[in-house]
């Protein structure tokens, strides 16, 4: 179960300083206009401060507009079930795969894909939601719960360990996380009340991630 509860943001950010790093998944889509205007891409806040940074997406317009605006470079259009089409021949110390497994019909296709970007020390960053979610639990209950229209999976911490572990991955360590600041005056309460009990519990936080490194890597060094 996950180790303690942390910011999404800040930690994705914190893990990829300094480090060179593959982002699978690295726009918003047809929501990149408003996370540019909100200063809430996450792919941009790590250009600032990766050691090298790379992106990959399917949605090849949010790419353009990315480079057009933000001068963001080293971006791919592809798909990340085919990741053996992509023309990168790096390996990378990070590996992020930032909410983007929930949509996946394949997921085990992109884990497959990701192994040849990685070192024996390279790290595999999975963040995604949560099937054991209390946020999401209570919502149901109150006949409020909505799902994202392009997810087609949720994981609990057990199972997405068990299919990181099938396609060839160890998991280092997962953490229960919040994905943004309360915004809302009503939000604000809720995340005033619920923050001490998920610091305690953080396997029913909203979002997991997941830490991981290659197993056939690892045991080759």
């Amino acid at each position: 179960m996950p180790s303690r509860y942390v910011s999404r943001f800040a930690f994705l950010v914190d893990c990829c300083k300094n480090k060179s790093v593959l982002h699978l998944g690295c726009s918003s889509g047809k929501f990149i206009l408003d996370r540019i205007k909100t200063n809430t891409s996450l792919h941009i806040h790590l250009a600032r401060v990766a050691d090298g940074l790379y992106g990959v997406d399917i949605h090849e317009t949010s790419l353009r507009i990315m480079k057009e605006y933000c001068h963001v470079q080293q971006l791919y259009q592809g798909n990340v079930e085919h990741l053996d089409q992509l023309d990168i021949d790096r390996q990378f110390d990070i590996v992020l795969a930032g909410d983007i497994i929930e949509h996946l019909s394949n997921p085990g296709k992109m884990l497959d894909g990701i192994q040849r970007f990685m070192r024996a020390d390279s790290v595999l960053i999975i963040s995604t939601n949560n099937s054991f979610s209390l946020p999401a639990f209570l919502k149901f209950t109150a006949g409020k719960y909505k799902e994202h229209g392009d997810h087609v999976f949720v994981f609990s911490p057990y199972v997405l360990q068990n299919l990181l572990w099938r396609h060839g991955y160890e998991s280092m360590d997962i953490y229960g996380a919040h994905t943004r600041p309360p915004v809302t005056p009503s939000e604000k309460v809720v995340y005033a009340i619920g923050t001490p009990f998920l610091k305690m519990r953080p396997g029913y936080a909203g979002t997991l991630i997941l830490l991981a490194k290659s197993k056939q890597l690892s045991s080759s060094k």
